[in-house]
């Protein structure tokens, strides 16, 4: 009986299954012809016809003739299995190098995704809180119109999951009497705040989390995030703000 093991490997070599089956069955057989080997594997001749020559064209079966001119067909030795097999792996080898620099280049590329209400955005906050490791930081520049204040239902589990994880803010606010109320009456576990007195006169925060980059607006119950994934954008975020953090007082 053929193992079904065995069938599964011959196919990783390019084979179909009913190929699979063929070579292995012909294998004990040595030349053959179309009748014996169809008898063989349950196949019609016809069937057995419509899959031989595309073996042999692969290299694993082969034509003879019998002393009297019967075309016969007999498994190539086992041993095409290992160049088979090292074959594909060194097109593999060849062909990795190649893809990595495809990957590389696609990459590089930033992708941007738009999040229009607060229901929506919960879809970045719950990836961050699937991904996020014990101890990571995100990096906030604030203005302390925060989003949870127009989707407060969502708010718990997001402070409980930086409660349970260590998960931080540093966060850099504008230098305002507003904003230091905001900071005190809005107590965030694991945040560190920074305030500039040079800050920006807009509704826009922005938020860096590894190899992402985002851009909040609220305006009353009005929101959008937009999202940009780039390992190379979120560096040149991210040193910016440290440069801007160690200047600032707490």
């Amino acid at each position: 009986m053929v193992s079904n093991k065995n069938i599964t490997l011959l196919t990783s070599l390019g084979l179909t299954p009913s190929e699979s089956q063929l070579y292995l069955k012909a294998i004990p057989l040595g030349s053959a012809t179309i009748i014996q080997l169809a008898k063989q594997v349950n196949m019609t001749r016809q069937g057995i016809y419509l899959i031989i020559d595309r073996m042999v064209s692969l290299g694993f079966m082969k034509e003879t003739l019998s002393d009297s001119g019967k075309r016969l067909y007999q498994a190539v030795s086992p041993d095409i299995l290992t160049d088979k097999a090292q074959s594909i792996t060194s097109q593999i080898d060849a062909l990795v190098p190649v893809l990595k620099t495809q990957e590389a280049a696609n990459t590089s590329l930033p992708s941007i995704s738009v999040y229009e209400n607060p229901i929506a955005m919960r879809e970045w906050y719950r990836e961050f809180m699937s991904k996020a490791k014990p101890n990571e930081e995100l990096l906030v520049w604030a203005t302390n119109k925060a989003w949870y204040s127009v989707d407060p239902e969502f708010l718990a589990s997001f402070i409980e999951f930086k409660k349970r994880t260590g998960t931080a803010d540093r966060i850099i606010a504008p230098d305002t009497a507003e904003s230091r109320l905001f900071t005190q009456e809005n107590v965030q576990p694991n945040a560190e705040f920074r305030f500039s007195p040079d800050h920006w006169q807009t509704d826009t925060e922005k938020w860096v989390w590894r190899d992402t980059v985002s851009y909040l607006t609220i305006r009353e119950n009005a929101t959008n995030l937009i999202v940009i994934r780039s390992a190379q954008l979120a560096a040149l975020e991210r040193f910016s703000f440290e440069r801007i953090w160690l200047g600032l007082e707490k």
